[in-house]
């Protein structure tokens, strides 16, 4: 627990919590436990003057109380009498009062900040990281770091300062029994220690269980991710029932956990009191019998440790908060940390101008695991291609034709070998200019829920309505945007539900025609579509190709008779390349896949 506290405390500018505000708030908590101990000191003077009028300091030396209260008193001109002490006692409530505000304020400012800057900074690092992290770790866990265990940081933080105020405050008032009985003082402490030993396992089983629930939100974003994406799927299998009761599970197993911790909480509730109370009496008993208290002193002991109580109590289920939710801050910060670890792939210094002549593979290997021996998805890959050719990647599932792609805007870094741009290492250009002058097509046509003019122009610089008009009609898509309720204005939906896959493909390659790249990269673009869309695509890609490097990874016969170069990859090898005719002539690889396209 105490590992975790100071974890927690080391990373609060990871927070958003910089030192003025953590002075801030460590001020205000001090402000206000220095406040309410001057009200309750201020009440010993009180009830003496209430007893014996004012002889209550004119009478041998007067205390420490007495002489701040006659000092502040004399500099106004003004008798201590007991309105004018009634009237000290509430200033200093008030004050207090107000100080309290403000260290709320600043505590709920601080939760929301944690919250908004731990995902701020998630969102960030995940964006910048490198594919493969993103790949490995999941979008459900990523999910679950971004939105539950966020607010679980923010929480915890919100428990972490409570605890810090009550603490000073419980300092605040020990100060106060010991400088009313410095021997009675260490039994009430005694009392405190022995219950905070005995509440201590119970904060330890919530600390175990706020890791478990990190664990099972990870778990349930996941699974909440992969049935609302292959919601097509559920129904079609009728899985609705079974998934439900699945994922109910896994919802009744967090249920379970946080049913733990409010029980821990509610543990610390019940036990804490009785265990105070019994302290109390023991104290009051030594207090009384043995040392001889008057009754004005054992009346305001008795009143600062009954104040003790429920902030004893609010102390140890602050603790108890903390553990359970300080996982989702540690574990959400760890993730962040591996995610800027894992971005392994940094761009050169020299800027990508375009590419003027040709793109060169050499000798290429890859490997999914730091030690690649275990297994190469590609090796030994060789290849060279002009611009202004197409040129088609053909192969078995599993082959490694989408990885290949991956290596050429460096989404994925080769483990052997080289490739080349007009001869220049990819390594050497800058990743942002490298991949500006890259446009990628795949089979799904990715579109955010935006309107289609958003869509068009994402990533790109500001591109009058001309232009967006021209790239959409290049694409084939024009009719059918301007035919949409609101036009270039018409928000898509998820994933751009409310179009069908060609039209969305058709628009995928209208924000490529916008983007004008260099290097045009298209993964089975038309495996899903019909005749009439795959004609549109095609079509398409001929006007591309005119002064762009293309390549495409195809399993229709339509795009691959028209390739330039044909490429065909078995278990991660180039096992022939040439073109269509040259191909069947051989009666090899390709000769077998083509035919069973033909007769599939």
């Amino acid at each position: 627990m105490l590992r975790n506290l100071q974890a927690a405390l080391k990373n609060l500018r990871a927070l958003g919590v910089g030192k003025r505000e953590a002075a801030w708030l460590a001020g205000t908590a001090v402000g206000y436990a220095v406040l309410e101990g001057v009200g309750v000191g201020l009440l010993v003077p009180m009830l003496q003057y209430v007893e014996r009028g004012d002889t209550a300091f004119e009478q041998g030396t007067p205390s420490m109380v007495w002489r701040v209260i006659l000092g502040i008193t004399s500099a106004l001109g003004i008798r201590p009498t007991l309105f004018v002490l009634l009237t000290l006692v509430f200033v200093t409530i008030v004050a207090r009062q107000v100080v309290r505000y403000l260290h709320q304020l600043a505590v709920v400012r601080a939760r929301v900040r944690a919250t908004a800057v731990l995902r701020q900074q998630g969102i960030e690092s995940f964006l910048r990281t490198d594919l493969p992290f993103i790949v490995s770790v999941g979008q459900g866990r990523l999910l679950s770091a971004l939105t539950s265990e966020a607010e679980r940081a923010g929480t915890a933080l919100t428990h972490l300062l409570n605890l810090w105020a009550s603490g000073t405050l419980l300092v605040v008032y020990l100060v106060l029994l010991f400088a009313m009985s410095p021997l009675v003082a260490p039994v009430a402490l005694l009392a405190m220690g022995a219950v905070a030993v005995l509440v201590h396992r119970l904060i330890e089983k919530s600390r175990e269980l706020g890791v478990r629930v990190t664990a099972i939100h990870d778990e349930l974003h996941a699974a909440f991710t992969e049935r609302l994406a292959g919601i097509r799927l559920v129904k079609m299998m009728g899985q609705e029932k079974a998934d439900a009761q699945r994922v109910n599970s896994i919802i009744e197993r967090l249920s379970d956990v946080f049913i733990g911790i409010g029980k821990g909480r509610e543990a610390i509730e019940v036990s804490v009191e009785p265990l105070l109370m019994l302290g109390a009496f023991l104290t009051l008993y030594v207090a009384v019998v043995s040392f001889g208290l008057t009754l004005a002193s054992l009346g305001i002991f008795l009143f600062i440790f009954l104040r003790i109580l429920p902030l004893l109590k609010q102390v140890n289920i602050a603790r108890q908060q903390v553990g359970a939710h300080i996982a989702g801050f540690l574990q959400t910060q760890q993730l962040i940390e591996r995610s800027r670890t894992a971005t392994l792939i940094v761009g050169g210094s020299r800027p990508f101008e375009g590419l003027r002549e040709c793109l060169e593979f050499r000798q290429v290997g890859f490997s999914y695991f730091d030690n690649a021996s275990e297994g190469w998805a590609l090796r030994d890959i060789s290849f060279r291609v002009k611009k202004g050719m197409l040129t088609a990647i053909v192969g078995r599932s599993g082959a490694g034709k989408s990885t290949l792609l991956d290596l050429i805007p460096r989404l994925r870094e080769a483990t052997t070998g080289a490739i080349l741009l007009d001869g220049v290492p990819i390594h050497a250009f800058e990743l942002r200019s490298l991949r500006a002058r890259i446009g990628i097509v795949d089979q799904h046509g990715f579109l955010f829920n935006d309107t289609v003019r958003n869509n068009l122009t994402y990533g790109l610089a500001e591109k009058n309505q001309g232009a967006i008009e021209e790239a959409a009609r290049k694409a084939y898509a024009h009719a059918f945007v301007q035919a949409l309720p609101e036009g270039y204005d018409t928000v898509l939906g998820d994933r751009g539900v409310r179009l069908s896959g060609g039209q969305r493909q058709r628009l995928a390659l209208a924000r490529v025609f916008l983007q004008d790249p260099d290097i045009l990269l298209l993964d089975e673009p038309t495996s899903a579509l019909d005749s009439e869309s795959e004609q549109f695509i095609q079509a398409a890609i001929e006007e591309l190709r005119k002064e762009k490097l293309i390549i495409v990874i195809a399993h229709r016969l339509s795009t691959i008779r028209q390739a330039d170069r044909i490429l065909v990859l078995d278990e991660g090898c180039i096992v022939e390349q040439g073109d269509h005719g040259t191909l069947l002539n051989r009666q090899g690889a390709y000769h077998r896949l083509f035919e069973l396209q033909l007769y599939a």
